[in-house]
């Protein structure tokens, strides 16, 4: 099985922000869904920047970043894909074997509008939680070898290790090897997003941060995200408040789902 890379299409200011305004259709309706089930959701990465500094979409952002807890992913998958309606559409990983991501996300006419990234505990000890996100890391990239999704190997060794475990690993076997991996610590007081971009401190959460309330308004609403915001968004960004470069304000996603 080959999943092609996804080719962007470009959207106009204009269609952009159209798109943007789906995209907060599609977070209210999902709004709507956790609080009939009871699952806590939390804005994350660039949505948290956008909530903070623009008080909605950063202007070139074209989707919204969601963290939930792993233990409520069954729940809230099964609730999205009877309940989502409207013209949404949820995917994942464990719902299309060609969905070449390791997090779900919400479609609109095959563009992404939300992003759901998995929290699950990771150790304490600094030791045992570098294996941990090591091995996600390279279950990660032997995923995208398997299914046949490009990756660049940074790391030679690493990327030799992978496309061994691709070979001798079903799609199947490495997607439950990725959930052990999310379940090997049962008891810790961080949390993390092992699907994330940035480094591994960056994305790790005590667990006072999970549990105390803090929100944020995003495009008129307010919705929770980590206690402790800014002292993330200042690990995630630097001086976050400051805008980059007019070359960096461009839109990194743009991609359509469609041969799925």
């Amino acid at each position: 099985m080959e999943t092609k890379r996804i080719q962007p299409k470009y959207l106009s200011p204009a269609e952009l922000r159209a798109h943007q305004k789906i995209c907060v259709k599609a977070l209210e309706k999902f709004d709507e869904i956790c609080k009939a089930k009871n699952i806590p959701f939390y804005l994350l990465g660039g949505s948290v920047l956008g909530g903070v500094r623009h008080k909605g979409f950063i202007p070139w952002d074209d989707d919204i970043d969601i963290a939930i807890l792993n233990s409520d992913r069954d729940a809230l998958e099964q609730a999205l894909l009877e309940e989502l309606g409207d013209g949404f559409e949820f995917v994942s990983e464990r719902t299309n074997e060609r969905y070449p991501r390791l997090h779900g996300k919400i479609l609109h006419n095959k563009r992404g509008c939300i992003d759901i990234f998995p929290m699950a505990r990771i150790f304490d000890n600094n030791l045992l939680a570098s294996l941990q996100w090591a091995t996600h890391k390279l279950l990660m990239k032997a995923f995208y070898k398997r299914i046949g999704y490009s990756v660049v190997d940074g790391n030679p060794v690493f990327g030799m290790i992978a496309n061994l475990l691709a070979k001798i690993l079903d799609r199947k076997k490495i997607l439950a090897l990725i959930e052990k991996n999310y379940n090997l610590c049962k008891r810790s007081n961080r949390w993390i997003n092992f699907n994330s971009i940035y480094s591994m401190k960056t994305e790790m959460f005590d667990s006072e941060d999970v549990i105390d309330k803090e929100y944020v308004v995003f495009e008129k609403k307010k919705y929770r995200t980590f206690a402790h915001a800014k002292d993330y968004l200042r690990r995630a960004y630097g001086n976050y408040r400051k805008l980059p470069p007019k070359e960096k304000r461009v839109c990194k996603h743009l991609e359509l789902f469609e041969d799925m």
